[in-house]
């Protein structure tokens, strides 16, 4: 998430910035109600408890919520406005990449804006829900 960014005087752009900032808040909140939940200390190691909970860490989460989104847009198991966004790019020559499964992104400014949109309810969608 964090990349460089001309400006920022620590080479950070300022969006990715606050994003990774949001990503940390949300998980220590979910560190916290995992403690909770658990009746754990606040010093213990949170992985194992975590695990316990079959929780992930949040920015795994939300890899792991964009990558199934994304294989079920493709398989045809998504909404059909997902599903039109993204289809297997299929190569006219035979090419050393040719083994790999290579992903299209079908947009227009306005399915890019919907793609956004979407991208960003997940995300919220991930971090509001329940343990």
């Amino acid at each position: 998430m964090l990349h460089s960014g001309g400006d920022h005087p620590r080479g950070i752009s300022a969006p990715s910035f606050r994003t990774n900032y949001n990503i940390n808040r949300f998980q220590r909140i979910q560190n916290s109600v995992a403690r909770i939940v658990t009746n754990t200390r606040k010093y213990d190691n949170i992985t194992p408890i975590l695990q316990k909970l079959h929780r992930l860490p949040v920015r795994q989460r939300i890899h792991f919520k964009i990558l199934l989104i994304t294989y079920k847009s493709v398989t045809d198991m998504a909404p059909e406005y997902l599903c039109e966004l993204v289809s297997i790019r299929k190569s006219s020559r035979n090419l050393k990449s040719s083994s790999h499964v290579l992903l299209q992104v079908l947009v227009s400014r306005l399915k890019l804006l919907l793609l956004v949109v979407v991208v960003v309810l997940v995300v919220v969608v991930v971090l509001l829900s329940p343990v």
